[in-house]
């Protein structure tokens, strides 16, 4: 199989960021493993440059851009990676990488596409739903509005625009018109080496519900606890456990306090990879209040751990959940969130369309296989421009 020399870019790259780290991190990680030399562009986490020479295949580059936080960034954070980005760039030569991914239609796709004009170089956007005009529509419709020419023009010169779920499928189809031939879909994954089922898992007789993500508005933290306290009142032995951190903590500590959940809700802040598997291992559900997503890494994360996922209906989650088999998509009510957790409580149990569905799910959404798709998206891209 031909090898090629890969360029990631993203400006966030673990331990910065969220799902859209994570994702290029296999990518990178996998495509090296299938013998490509592979580059990472990315944000550094130590207000220093650095290159971080991964393994012989891997490296990551890690520019000194404005990085204050390690759980969110806003404009100044991409412009300036935009800017250290061309300046790191600007002496690559043609020939010097074979294909670049781009995570993010703008910053990853707006240097992708300089680097197009400038040396050739054929890119992709690999799109996390929101960089993409009219999704979150309510919440992103000012950007997109300014952003739109940039965008269009990112993606109408992108060899490939990835996406990772129908919703985002559906939108990208409106937004590309005439160039839907170039529209990828390929979701999201979870490692089955870090993320595994454990043996003859059974319940807490205290279920342990689990929030993972960052405390941030999109993720609705503060409905979570309003869940919390319909449990409570319902006389549900329960404990909540907020694995993650953001600006919205302070709020949260506060409901805790005026809800009186002191005995029922902790808030254990950004934990390891390794504590967070443990903690899924000793877990029954994970409670995902999102208003919004591309196709969630925790909830693919906690499936693979053998969780059982309560969520909202929000794009990426009908794709992964299969009613009251691994979960439940509930409205975004916390009447029906409780109800949900008290039918996991009562009435599921481990039975043999579990655990096939269980099996079948792995296999379906495991990162090699999903790293594999898109190195021959990448194959086929190239032949097909070559001939």
């Amino acid at each position: 199989m031909q090898k090629l020399k890969i360029l990631i870019l993203n400006y966030e790259y673990p331990p910065l960021g969220g799902g859209a780290g994570i994702i290029s991190r296999y990518q990178a990680e996998k495509l090296a493993e299938f013998g490509h030399k592979v580059d990472v562009i990315t944000c550094s986490e130590k207000n220093k440059f650095y290159i971080d020479d991964v393994n012989s295949n891997l490296r990551i580059i890690r520019l000194n851009a404005h990085r204050p936080y390690y759980f969110k960034s806003g404009i100044r954070e991409k412009i300036d990676w935009i800017l250290k980005a061309e300046k790191y760039t600007e002496n690559l030569s043609e020939n010097q990488y074979d294909f670049c991914l781009a995570h993010f239609s703008i910053p990853g796709g707006y240097v992708a596409e300089k680097l197009k004009k400038r040396i050739s170089l054929k890119y992709a956007v690999i799109s996390h739903a929101h960089d993409i005009p009219w999704f979150c529509i309510e919440e992103m419709f000012w950007y997109h509005l300014f952003s739109y020419p940039i965008i269009k023009k990112v993606c109408n010169n992108a060899s490939l625009l990835f996406v990772q779920s129908n919703a985002m499928e559906v939108n990208a189809k409106n937004f590309l018109k005439n160039q839907q031939e170039k529209l990828v879909k390929i979701p999201n994954g979870s490692d089955a080496m870090s993320f595994f089922k454990p043996e003859n898992k059974t319940k807490s007789d205290k279920i342990k519900i689990v929030f993972a993500g960052r405390l941030v508005k999109q993720k609705q933290p503060l409905f979570a606890l309003e869940v919390a306290a319909t449990l409570k009142k319902q006389n549900v032995n329960f404990e909540l456990i907020f694995a993650g951190d953001g600006p919205l903590r302070k709020k949260i500590e506060y409901r805790i306090q005026k809800l009186n959940l002191n005995d029922c809700v902790t808030i254990k802040g950004w934990i390891s990879k390794a504590e967070i598997v443990a903690l899924y291992h000793q877990s029954d559900i994970l409670l995902s209040t999102s208003q919004n997503e591309g196709m969630s890494i925790a909830i693919l994360e906690a499936l693979f751990s053998g969780l059982y996922v309560i969520t909202t209906g929000v794009s990426g989650n009908p794709e992964l959940i299969k009613h009251q088999i691994n979960g439940e998509i509930c409205m975004t009510d916390p009447s029906a969130f409780a109800k949900a957790i008290k039918y996991y409580i009562s009435d599921v149990e481990e039975n043999q369309e579990r655990k096939e569905f269980y099996n079948n799910f792995i296999e379906k959404f495991e990162w090699t296989k999903l790293v594999k798709e898109y190195e021959s998206a990448i194959l086929n891209s190239l032949n097909d421009e070559t001939l």
